[in-house]
């Protein structure tokens, strides 16, 4: 159930979300754009998770 406080949870399910809709909408996003939105969440998903397995 802490799974689903974590803020590393929520960013990545909201982003799959967007991911997801973007393909239904009628003028989807482009590659530069889906990258702007995905590579920022990865880094900090990625950066986290390192910080929290320091702890």
């Amino acid at each position: 159930m802490d799974k689903f406080k974590s803020r590393k949870f929520w960013v990545a399910g909201v982003t799959a979300v967007v991911m997801v809709v973007n393909v239904f909408l009628d003028n989807p996003l482009d590659l530069n754009q889906v990258l702007g939105i995905v590579i920022p969440v990865a880094a900090y998903v990625l950066g986290q998770s390192w910080v929290d397995a320091k702890k």
